[in-house]
């Protein structure tokens, strides 16, 4: 009716014209428009019937899957507890299987949860056990790469408090869904996510214990998850980077405390992201990033502190990354930027304490960019910039304190840079410029000496 008044309309309808003698054509199609009618209705009931056929075919065909998932699950389960490796092994690749048949997300959820379970149940010291873990480890990392053919990825990985002797994520990738290594304990071997890919979502391996087991990160991509060491402790351990990249998303050890142990992120390349030290702790520990380029994003160690630990960026190019040491505390231990070029971006000791430790800037070219530190305090140790040259950006020790220890400029070449000691304070300790040359002007307006020695300075 309704379609038959809208074109009644758009025809410009008036008015029907009465007939006084219904013909035989008339009737015709009126009953053919019957049959239309009873037709249509009798399809239309066809169809509801059909529908609920369908729909009670449906929830039959639920509830037997359902039905069979439980009944495969739970023989199963039965097996993951078995006192027999191999009764266990068994369930686990059963359990995998099941999670690969699983209809449902909720079903896969589930399979993928006991998996994870299964590596938090006490270790046993035999090889059989250890049989068992690999195995579920590396079952759990097959989904996760890209050439799986039914995929995990997206679903929550549950490691938390996982006492690991070694493992392989390696090719990984991690997307879209919370990974958890929440107080985990990597005691011994190796853990390797080397080749990972971490997209989207979060891995957590906040306040885990490292050591003296090695983290292998090395040829990972950071391009958008958030991978967090928050409070983690490294005693001894070895945490290796070496030619990841990270751009975007970040790789955080904020607050986290490493004790004589080793992060190595050799080759790194940061274009975007955060990775983060603030508020660490370092005591022995070594931090190197030999030749890593930086071009892009923030490596902070803001409020960090430094007992005797070497960290280098020998060989570094600084092509546009921020990098921040602004309130951190060195108490022996050095920090090596030798050889390291500065083409753009920023490096910030504003407001540090360099109490015995050693900075060198030995032979490092300053072609751009800006090294700053203002308001940074020098009690005692070394600040060397032997054989650097300085030819544009800016080097700035404003509002410094020179109250002990050295800073060596011997050998360095001015030629464009801008080095200046506005409001400095030299009250105690050397300040060098043996052997440096070049046209460039020092500038010391308003610095304080009264103490200090001062040798060298010809320009």
């Amino acid at each position: 009716m309704a379609v038959v008044v809208t074109g009644l309309l758009i025809t410009g309808f008036q008015h029907v014209r009465p007939e006084p003698v219904l013909s035989s054509k008339t009737l015709f199609e009126l009953l053919k428009m019957a049959f239309a009618v009873v037709a249509g209705a009798g399809a239309l009931v066809g169809l509801v019937m059909v529908y609920r056929r369908q729909r009670t075919a449906e929830a039959a065909e639920s509830r037997e899957q359902i039905k069979l998932f439980n009944d495969r699950f739970a023989a199963i389960a039965d097996q993951l507890g078995h006192e027999r490796p191999a009764s266990r092994l068994a369930a686990v690749y059963a359990l995998a299987g099941l999670a690969d048949d699983s209809g449902t997300w909720e079903q896969r959820q589930t399979c993928v949860d006991v998996l994870c379970a299964c590596l938090r149940l006490p270790a046993q010291d035999d090889n059989g056990d250890r049989e068992v873990r690999q195995t579920t480890i590396r079952l759990i990392t097959a989904h996760l790469r890209e050439d799986a053919a039914v995929n995990w990825r997206g679903h929550d990985l549950d490691f938390s408090g996982v006492e690991f002797h070694g493992g392989d994520f390696g090719g990984a990738t991690f997307s879209g869904a919370r990974t958890r290594f929440t107080g985990a304990r990597f005691r011994s071997g190796e853990v390797s996510f080397r080749g990972a890919v971490f997209a989207a979502g979060g891995v957590s391996f906040e306040g885990a214990e490292f050591g003296p087991a090695t983290l292998d990160f090395r040829e990972s991509r950071f391009a958008g998850a958030e991978v967090s060491f928050r409070g983690s402790t490294l005693a001894g351990g070895v945490l290796r980077m070496d030619r990841a990249r990270l751009d975007g998303g970040a790789v955080l050890f904020d607050e986290a405390e490493l004790v004589k142990g080793r992060i190595r992120l050799e080759g790194a390349e940061v274009t975007g992201g955060r990775l983060g030290f603030a508020n660490a702790q370092f005591n022995g520990a070594e931090l190197l990033l030999p030749r890593a380029r930086l071009t892009g994003g923030q490596v902070t160690f803001s409020g960090a502190q430094f007992f005797g630990t070497e960290a280098s960026f020998a060989g570094a190019e600084f092509a546009g990354a921020e990098v921040s040491y602004e309130h951190c505390r060195f108490a022996a231990g050095a920090i090596s930027f030798d050889r390291a070029a500065f083409t753009a971006g920023t490096v910030s000791f504003d407001s540090a304490r360099l109490a015995g430790a050693r900075v060198s800037f030995a032979f490092t070219r300053f072609d751009g960019g800006t090294v700053s530190f203002r308001q940074t305090c020098f009690p005692s140790g070394e600040s060397s910039f032997t054989d650097a040259r300085f030819a544009a950006g800016v080097v700035s020790f404003a509002n410094a304190e020179v109250t002990g220890g050295t800073l060596t400029f011997d050998g360095a070449c001015f030629e464009g840079a801008r080095v200046g000691f506005e409001e400095a304070w030299f009250t105690a300790g050397r300040v060098s410029f043996d052997g440096a040359e070049g046209s460039q002007t020092i500038d010391l307006s308003r610095s304080t000496f009264n103490g200090a020695d001062v040798v060298g300075l010809t320009t």
